[in-house]
């Protein structure tokens, strides 16, 4: 890079630099161009007298090219700065255990996925290595996602949470009147998890994995726990009460915002399970059921695949006063352990 440019450089703020000096995962870029629609990682940059310095906020993967495409905001001649970090030595171990939805269908206004690894997995190379195609074609779906910046992780980095794009999905928008949603009604699509995907350790994955949809019809209804059956267990006895629901639900939220209260409205403790394609969950108590009534708790953010909840809907017509959002309330059901047949209320 000539002085010149780098005399120009330091005159740019600092919220431009990121336009000007991106820098990307050598493999999503098109040549030695800066990728349409992929953000650059994250991070901070020192321009100084003789050189530019760039801190990633997360650390360079072992194994994994950057680039710095350099000139990118139209600063003179783009040049392309290569960095390798070189690879670990080892077996691959980590692979992918789980998708969820873990179902075949999604609802063409759906909106997170989640991917499940075995061990923690590298930041910053999501939107790389994660990607949805229509499963007849293998032709990749443009800009389904939301931007991945930051990535949507657990604590652990072993679940990774991928929203569709909000915008595409909310009626009213400017970008779901120009795009339209990111899925289409009665096509099939792939969820794919490329092999190249790198750990924490800068391994790849043991393979890549692929998870089919079918896409269906728009889902635009309150949660309603008035739907759900409830299989309720006898008195004495630590079978476990099994919720079945009118619809699929959103596996992480189910896995928080769910509980059971006794008699004596004290939450119980014991162990949850949630079933096949996340349509039921099921309570396991560490004590034997006490005869009389019982609450099924439901936290108001509970959702479902399109991100309906029981306040509001997500896919709502803006421009519709009659879908204005409710108040958050909490709901319970009430069961009676032994005794009559299940019926719901709200508290």
């Amino acid at each position: 890079m000539t002085p010149e440019a780098l005399v120009r450089l330091r005159s740019l703020a600092a919220e431009d630099l990121p336009r000007t000096l991106p820098v990307f995962p050598s493999d999503v870029l098109d040549g030695d161009r800066a990728p349409a629609g992929v953000q650059p990682m994250a991070g901070r940059y020192c321009v100084g007298d003789a050189d530019i310095r760039f801190a990633p906020r997360f650390p360079f993967v072992a194994g994994t090219a950057y680039t710095m495409v350099v000139g990118a905001g139209g600063l003179g001649d783009a040049e392309a700065l290569k960095l390798t970090r070189p690879p670990v030595e080892g077996v691959p171990s980590t692979e992918v255990v789980a998708v969820h939805p873990s179902g075949t269908a999604l609802p063409r206004n759906a909106l997170r996925l989640y991917v499940e690894f075995s061990s923690a997995m590298s930041e910053g190379l999501a939107a790389g290595h994660v990607h949805l195609e229509r499963d007849d074609t293998g032709e990749s779906i443009p800009g389904p996602f939301s931007q991945m910046d930051p990535e949507l992780w657990d604590p652990g980095r072993r679940r990774l949470t991928v929203l569709l794009d909000p915008a595409r999905i909310k009626r009213g928008l400017s970008s779901h009147r120009e795009a339209g949603y990111p899925l289409e009604q009665g096509a099939a699509v792939a969820l794919v998890v490329e092999r190249g995907y790198r750990d924490a350790g800068g391994r790849p994955l043991v393979a890549g994995h692929r998870h089919r949809y079918a896409v269906g019809p728009d889902v635009r209804e309150l949660v309603d726990p008035r739907r759900w059956v409830l299989d309720v267990p006898a008195a004495g006895g630590r079978r476990p009460l099994v919720v079945g629901f009118d619809r699929p639900l959103d596996r992480a939220l189910l896995g928080r915002c769910l509980s059971v209260a006794g008699p004596g409205g004290e939450g119980l403790g014991g162990g949850v399970a949630v079933g096949e394609g996340e349509g039921s969950w099921s309570f396991t108590p560490g004590w034997p059921w006490l005869p009389g009534p019982h609450h099924l708790r439901v936290e108001p953010v509970l959702e479902d695949l399109a991100g309906n909840s029981v306040s509001r809907v997500f896919d709502r017509d803006l421009e519709r006063p009659e879908h204005e959002p409710r108040a958050p309330v909490s709901v319970a059901v009430l069961f009676s352990v032994g005794g009559d047949r299940p019926s719901p209320d709200g508290q």
